[in-house]
């Protein structure tokens, strides 16, 4: 019933003749078929149904997932459902709980972004590894210990956290279409909960600036940065997170690396985490493959 008069409207919008077929002139409109418009809005509510603060909702999509007949006009629900099916994604997720906190509560002490000022394109090794040294002598001098995150994608996306005294805290492997960013995000987020968890006080070392940068922005408000954010207001004065940069011969950050990577090639997934932007990207792969 919506099909016709959307046609209609494309139609006169590019003044196409009434006979011209209706695919040539989405195409030369360079507007969506409104199936795939639907269908596109309907896949992404994936994060939402299974993120959702609701049970009920939650209870609905999973009933959905488990139903063997499809209904005669099926709902938004069940058709995500489907589609979760099809490309074998966890039809339940783990939804962490933690105290709401206002994201411009965050202290700007718990962010170290001095080796930013250094350009990564005309800097050496050398130089980083000193500067490294000589910001961490202060904050070493006061008890803080150090830990180091990093994400690797390969065949798969994975992260590992590790301590500067080589201990393996957390890693894992996630889908293969998830993004660097959420592999980056994922190991700060279990960098985090085990500071919070664990005596003495912690600075995380990430080399993703986009991480480092969507924690600070007001704006971001994905589960897991989120998350990252209100833990960092619940510990002031005990978690802070710096940049640094990759592949630059600092050890905790070259140990994260390789295990990060060394856990890609293996077959199992071990977590997961989803972000809504990996949804998107998956939903636009689906659709150049079919």
């Amino acid at each position: 019933m919506i099909a016709a008069p959307y046609h209609a409207a494309v139609r006169r919008s590019i003044r196409a003749f009434p006979t011209s077929p209706i695919k040539n002139i989405l195409v030369e409109s360079g507007l969506p078929a409104l199936h795939d418009n639907m269908e596109d809005k309907i896949f992404r509510l994936y994060s939402r149904l299974t993120l959702s603060p609701n049970p009920l909702v939650r209870k609905d999509f999973q009933s959905a997932a488990s139903r063997v007949s499809t209904p005669k006009q099926p709902s938004s629900i069940h058709t995500c459902s489907l589609f979760a099916n099809q490309v074998e994604l966890p039809i339940k997720q783990h939804n962490p709980r933690y105290t709401h906190h206002p994201p411009w509560a965050a202290s700007k002490t718990s962010f170290i972004n001095d080796l930013a000022s250094l350009r990564k394109d005309s800097t050496p090794n050398t130089v980083y590894i000193a500067k490294f040294s000589e910001t961490i002598a202060h904050y070493k001098s006061n008890d803080w210990q150090l830990i180091f995150t990093d994400g690797s994608k390969a065949s798969h996306t994975s992260y590992a956290v590790v301590t500067e005294n080589q201990v393996v805290v957390a890693y894992g492997l996630l889908f293969s279409f998830c993004s660097i960013f959420t592999a980056e995000a994922t190991a700060i987020f279990h960098a985090v909960q085990y500071s919070a968890k664990t005596k003495g006080k912690h600075i995380i070392c990430t080399d993703s600036m986009s991480c480092f940068q969507a924690i600070q922005n007001h704006n971001k408000s994905g589960s897991i940065i989120k998350n990252i954010k209100n833990t960092l207001i619940s510990f002031p004065g005990k978690i802070k997170i710096m940049w640094i940069p990759g592949h630059s011969g600092i050890k905790g950050n070259t140990l994260a690396d390789t295990i990060a990577k060394d856990i890609s090639i293996t077959p199992t997934i071990t977590s997961e985490v989803i972000l809504p932007s990996d949804i998107y990207r998956l939903i636009h792969s689906h659709k150049v493959i079919t």
